[in-house]
């Protein structure tokens, strides 16, 4: 099975430190990249690597070990790893970014897992906030009976907050690229 993940995560290139926001298509049943597309054209030379991989096929768990050498995918490589690890665990229901309007239109519930001022400065329409650092406190606002849709920056802190509430017994869904990539494709949707 193929999917779409979306990847934020810092990257280091000639001494300096870049936020890159990487769409990447895996191979969820081999565990294998197929496909690794740069967004915003500031890591040519990740996407480099990283296709150097696929040529490979070098699975996702040995990703490490194959750019032992090179730290400045470090954090890049963990994050795919965990995704995809969280994937294959059935430890994560991620949505797809683009069906985010319909996702709201069938009646699932948009949560922003972002600090209040990060909220404020920009959100997905209909989202209500509830904050990471509160979830434990006001989770008497979810109800059993609806479905969630949880979304942060990047991914991570939602990605808790699921995890957190599914072990609840609530209905949750981690929308992928979260909020950095939906100011990505917001007009394109």
């Amino acid at each position: 099975m193929l999917k779409v993940i979306h990847v934020l995560a810092p990257f280091i290139d000639r001494d300096e430190i870049k936020e890159i926001y990487l769409k990447v298509l895996v191979n969820v049943d081999t565990q294998t990249l197929e496909e690794v597309v740069d967004l915003i054209g500031n890591a040519e030379s990740a996407v480099k690597l990283l296709n150097d991989a696929i040529i490979n096929k070098v699975q996702i768990s040995d990703l490490s070990k194959y750019f032992s050498d090179n730290n400045s995918l470090e954090a890049v490589i963990y994050k795919l790893s965990e995704i995809v690890n969280d994937m294959i665990t059935e430890n994560t229901n991620r949505l797809e970014l683009d069906k985010v309007k319909d996702y709201v239109e069938e009646g699932y519930n948009l949560i922003d897992v972002r600090e209040v001022d990060e909220y404020e400065r920009g959100y997905i329409l209909n989202a209500k906030n509830i904050p990471l650092s509160e979830l434990t406190n006001r989770v008497d606002e979810f109800n059993k009976n609806e479905k969630y849709v949880l979304y942060c920056n990047s991914s991570s802190r939602s990605a808790q907050a699921e995890k957190f509430l599914k072990k609840l017994g609530y209905d949750v869904y981690n929308l992928d690229g979260s909020y950095a990539f939906y100011k990505l494709y917001k007009d394109k949707m």
